[in-house]
């Protein structure tokens, strides 16, 4: 197992439940912003997040564009979680994503110890940004009503988490149900 991939479990243990994933695949590692949604679910009219299932916020054609490995699922820490694995960016260290959904944590409920926390809206929805001093973690919190939210969580050796972090939440959140968490 390469040693990023260890860093995502620590991280995901200690935050979010999050397992790394292990399979690899080949292809760019930049997650492309152009990728488009397609095979997810549309925005919902408000609400929370029991009806979302956090593989399915990212859409088949972004996984694609993307070189991610098959979706995990799994289910801790207070969150229903999706992974993916890519193991082919540009500086060679590949990152592992995870999307949590959190249908009973909101955006003030984020754990934001050992990150520098800063502000950061994506589309409708208030967020914050919870990077680590190495710049190898980053995670985009949504907020989705004020006792809910969605999680993007990069972990990556090659630093820069955080640019890749954001570029997953633009694909997210069209995803999310309207609201403001």
């Amino acid at each position: 197992m390469h040693r990023r991939l260890a860093v995502l479990p620590l991280l995901a243990v200690a935050l979010f439940g999050l397992a790394a994933c292990n399979n690899t695949t080949t292809g760019s590692g930049t997650p492309a912003t152009n990728a488009s949604s397609g095979g997810g679910p549309t925005s919902g009219g408000g609400g929370g997040t029991s009806s979302l299932q956090p593989c399915d916020l990212l859409g088949a054609d972004a996984v694609s564009q993307n070189q991610l490995t098959q979706p995990e699922s799994a289910t801790g820490s207070g969150a229903r979680s999706c992974k993916w694995d890519n193991t082919t960016a540009k500086n060679g260290a590949g990152y592992a994503l995870g999307v949590d959904v959190r249908d009973s944590q909101g955006l003030a409920d984020a754990n934001k110890s050992g990150y520098t926390a800063t502000a950061d809206n994506v589309g409708g929805h208030n967020g914050l940004q919870l990077e680590t001093s190495t710049g190898n973690d980053c995670i985009i919190v949504l907020g989705v009503t004020s006792s809910s939210r969605v999680d993007v969580v990069i972990s990556t050796s090659g630093g820069g988490a955080c640019q890749i972090a954001n570029q997953f939440a633009h694909l997210v959140e069209p995803h999310l149900p309207s609201g403001n968490g």
